[in-house]
């Protein structure tokens, strides 16, 4: 639960930079869950002890919507809680254990993002014995602190060879003599002079005089414009030596 708050919130809350989440005293994490539970179970008893049907989830939203007014259900496919668990399944090697769990009451969580705000770099996650109202980060009933990196950035040092290292610092050298502070992007021209559709890049951009770069493949080439249609890939592996395709991460980028 710890690495979906950490990764899954920020996708639907693009915006997030920090958020709290308190444990039920009672329950822990349960409390008004249950009650609700409980209510929606007597209710739909009553229903079908008086002659009423319920023979599937779409008649039991149905009769408890209609009697408790107060609660909203939400129903989720079979579909959208596969694909969950698929995604869940290829991301094992960021899953982290936090020893403790029992003790927490609290979970205080920080998002922290790339100069160019694109994507979320990292989260942390302070665990906490009891809640603390401060809204900077404190050491108020502190349990410890998980830390998950996004690991979508290409690591040039770990997958170039020693010769296109030599030629990627000498491109750099001469970009970090700009004093352009904008963002320019382009795909890397290092031994490649034509580009065909399936050709693996990287794409850089410049901020600030720092250089970012992204590994990515050719979808689309506008000639007449200039530009390249890439998907990004994301790294899969701890030491930047495996990629697949991020058929969401689709850019137009200048090439010269």
């Amino acid at each position: 639960m710890f690495y979906i708050l950490a990764s899954r919130l920020q996708q639907e809350v693009s915006n997030v930079k920090k958020f709290t989440w308190n444990y039920s005293e009672s329950g822990h994490g349960k409390g008004a869950p249950d009650g609700i539970g409980a209510t929606c179970k007597r209710t739909a008893d009553a229903v079908v002890a008086t002659g009423g049907d319920i023979d599937n989830l779409e008649s039991f939203v149905e009769a408890i919507q209609r009697r408790c007014s107060a609660i909203t259900l939400f129903t989720i496919d079979d579909k959208a809680i596969q694909e969950l668990t698929d995604g869940l399944q290829n991301e094992t090697v960021n899953l982290k254990s936090f020893n403790g769990t029992l003790k927490i009451h609290q979970v205080k969580a920080e998002i922290l993002r790339s100069p160019l705000e694109s994507a979320p770099k990292a989260a942390k996650l302070i665990m906490k014995s009891l809640s603390c109202t401060c809204e900077d980060e404190c050491q108020h009933f502190n349990l410890g602190v998980l830390e998950y990196k996004n690991k979508t950035k290409l690591n040039v040092d770990d997958i170039y060879t020693d010769s296109e290292s030599e030629n990627m610092d000498n491109s750099q050298n001469s970009t970090m003599e700009t004093e352009d502070d904008g963002a320019l992007a382009g795909p890397s021209s290092i031994n490649q002079q034509n580009y065909t559709i399936g050709d693996y890049v990287l794409v850089k951009f410049l901020v600030r005089n720092t250089e970012y770069c992204y590994a990515a493949v050719i979808n689309k080439i506008d000639t007449e414009e200039g530009e390249l249609t890439v998907t990004f890939l994301k790294i899969c592996d701890d030491k930047g030596h495996t990629f697949r395709v991020d058929e969401n991460d689709v850019s137009d980028v200048p090439f010269d």
